[in-house]
């Protein structure tokens, strides 16, 4: 007859259920991991990451709110929600750097496209300035933004 234990730990998001058998040198505790379903926001993907909401549950925040103007954006370790932990390991987030980079092509892209034909009379300095400005302009959005996309590409 076998005398096994089941114990079953409920947190937010998960049921943890542990099969602990009788203490012998050979056998090893074993634990199964079982997910339940979070209700997912019903908003969508492009939403959500332009929200910089969670990519797991969606309804969770990635970034501190009401942070200063002039200060680095600072990312919370887990979602409050879902408790899905963000920051994977030390280089996760190289990779972001790639994105980060696109947005700022395509924002000085179109910066230069809007000044070119929409001001075709201002003078040829002004316009790598005012590209200039509008990429620092979004600079910690692209921050934001762009870990908040590798994010979503990437989930674990």
């Amino acid at each position: 007859m076998c005398s096994h234990v089941i114990k079953i730990q409920k947190c937010l998001n998960c049921a943890i259920i542990r099969v602990i058998s009788k203490p012998r040198l050979w056998q090893v505790r074993r634990t199964f991991v079982v997910m339940k379903a979070v209700k997912r926001n019903k908003s969508g993907l492009l939403s959500n990451i332009l929200h910089e909401k969670c990519p797991h549950c969606g309804k969770g925040d990635v970034y501190e709110k009401n942070t200063p103007l002039f200060s680095m954006p600072v990312m919370k370790d887990d979602c409050i929600v879902c408790h899905y932990h963000f920051d994977r390991e030390p280089g996760y987030f190289l990779g972001a750097m790639y994105i980060s980079y696109g947005l700022a092509v395509i924002q000085a892209m179109s910066a230069f496209l809007i000044v070119h034909f929409g001001f075709p009379e201002l003078s040829t300095i002004w316009k790598p300035i005012a590209i200039l400005l509008v990429v620092l302009a979004f600079a910690k959005k692209n921050y934001k933004l762009s870990r908040v996309i590798y994010i979503h590409i990437f989930p674990w």
